[in-house]
């Protein structure tokens, strides 16, 4: 390997979480989480793992044809053992859904106050002093330019190590996996570890250049090092600490927590969260194979005849097309917008932060 300018970082593991009863225990654990949070996270973010996937995005910037066509792998870094880093960019559509039916709403108001003064298009029709809408046109052109307007497409970048099935296990917590690299590499077991820092103008050059290949290889291995350390350190440390401090929280029904020297403050946000995706596609979805209540009036299924039956005293039926009362519409996006069944309650908690007691 050519000279380059490198610093060697040594980690010290953790102790893992021993549980608060007892003095000695209580300052062991709350000591290592400390630790762990305020000095080897930030460390093991800036050198290896945040500052190895940040300059990498930057060239797959550069490399992503836009917009990708759907999954597309822009970057591949080999490694020994068989391990690799691979880096993608995917296109994801995000749509308020709440923003959609707000303005559903306001526009099917708008062309119902029209008619009702005696202004209104084709699609709209006059029964007994009430306006009805065309439902093709309500679905097929009103809904779908909602969708439209309040959705954009993003691209995500995913950074995938692999192989997955060897590189991966499960832990006893269902939303962590747990990264344990080949015998040689591995910082399982270590109290502790040496990761190697290149200077950022080797580690750019090593991510643009295929002559700085063993540079490259090298910094890849230190990053999954480093995640690899900081994920177990998770897992034995922080993780079991943090149920517990949100138990004593809930329990002294307090957001703050002292525990030996230290204060810890426990943020806990409760709301509620109205579906309104859920709301949008139980009334407006156009898919044949989940269909909402406004378009299963369009179709000739039997399997849909109880929904059916509670529209068919409104619904008018004039030269091949079905006309539903513009009210029975809005009353319908406020029903279920109100409706508990499209609503949750989402308990939440933000990152728990430990402060030194002066």
């Amino acid at each position: 390997m050519r000279e380059v300018k490198k610093i060697l970082y040594t980690y010290s593991r953790p102790s893992p979480f021993v549980g608060l009863k007892g003095k000695e225990n209580a300052k062991i654990s709350t000591r290592s989480y400390y630790q762990a949070k305020r000095e080897l996270f930030p460390s093991l973010d800036v050198c290896f793992i945040n500052r190895f996937e940040d300059i990498c995005n930057e060239e797959i910037e550069k490399r992503k044809r836009f917009p990708p066509s759907g999954r597309e792998l822009v970057r591949k870094i080999s490694l020994p053992a068989g391990m690799e880093i691979k880096f993608f960019v995917q296109p994801q559509v995000r749509c308020s859904y709440e923003s959609v039916l707000n303005s559903l709403e306001e526009t099917l108001t708008d062309l119902m106050n029209d008619a009702l003064d005696g202004y209104f298009p084709e699609y709209i029709k006059i029964y007994s002093g009430e306006p009805y809408i065309a439902l093709d046109v309500l679905l097929f052109r009103i809904a779908k330019r909602k969708i439209e307007k309040y959705s954009r497409e993003e691209i995500s970048k995913i950074i995938k190590i692999e192989p997955e099935d060897k590189l991966f296990s499960d832990t006893n917590n269902k939303k962590k996996k747990r990264l344990i690299l080949p015998y040689e590499f591995t910082t399982e077991g270590k109290e502790k570890i040496n990761l190697e820092f290149l200077d950022d103008e080797t580690f750019r050059k090593a991510i643009e250049n295929e002559d700085y290949n063993e540079e490259l290889q090298l910094s890849g291995i230190e990053y999954l090092r480093a995640t690899e350390f900081k994920g177990s350190v998770e897992l034995a440390t922080c993780i079991p600490f943090e149920e517990e401090v949100k138990r004593v929280s809930k329990e002294r029904k307090t957001s703050w927590i002292e525990i030996e020297d230290l204060l810890f403050y426990v943020p806990r946000i409760i709301r509620e969260v109205t579906k309104y995706g859920e709301i949008y596609k139980k009334l407006f979805s156009t898919d044949k194979k989940s269909p909402g209540e406004f378009y299963i009036l369009m179709m000739d299924e039997k399997e849909y005849e109880d929904i059916k039956k509670g529209f068919e005293d409104r619904i008018k039926k004039r030269a091949g097309s079905i006309y539903i009362p513009i009210e029975v519409v809005i009353n319908k996006i406020k029903e279920y917008r109100e409706s508990d069944e499209f609503k949750t309650r989402v308990e939440q908690y933000r990152e728990i932060i430990p402060t030194m007691i002066f």
